[in-house]
């Protein structure tokens, strides 16, 4: 088992932020998902692809220019790896927890 901690920001600019929404940016769950996804391949050096999304709870938004975290909790699986991980804002507070199977290859 592997405890990991990213860091990442919300780029207004990005150019799929735009409609999302018009006055007020927020970044969504979806990316969130892949964010994990992302970290788990650069921890893990394998290629992953997310294989089953046991729980994924949005519990509040992550807007322009916030700074969040994640924290992973990586357990190698049969084919790939298990996660636990938990995403907070940059007040701390929790913003996301993904509960995931990844396969590796």
């Amino acid at each position: 088992m592997r405890h990991v901690t990213e860091e990442k920001k919300v780029d207004p600019g990005l150019p799929y932020l735009a409609g999302h929404f018009p006055e007020v940016t927020i970044y969504p769950g979806v990316f969130i998902i892949d964010d994990v996804e992302r970290a788990v391949a650069a921890v893990t050096g394998a290629p992953v692809h997310l294989t089953h999304l046991r729980s994924a709870r949005f519990l509040r938004p992550l807007l322009s220019g916030d700074g969040f975290r994640f924290h992973l909790q990586i357990t190698p699986a049969a084919s790939g790896f298990e996660v636990d991980a938990r995403c907070e804002g940059p007040d701390g507070v929790t913003a996301a927890t993904i509960k995931a199977v990844f396969d590796a290859g």
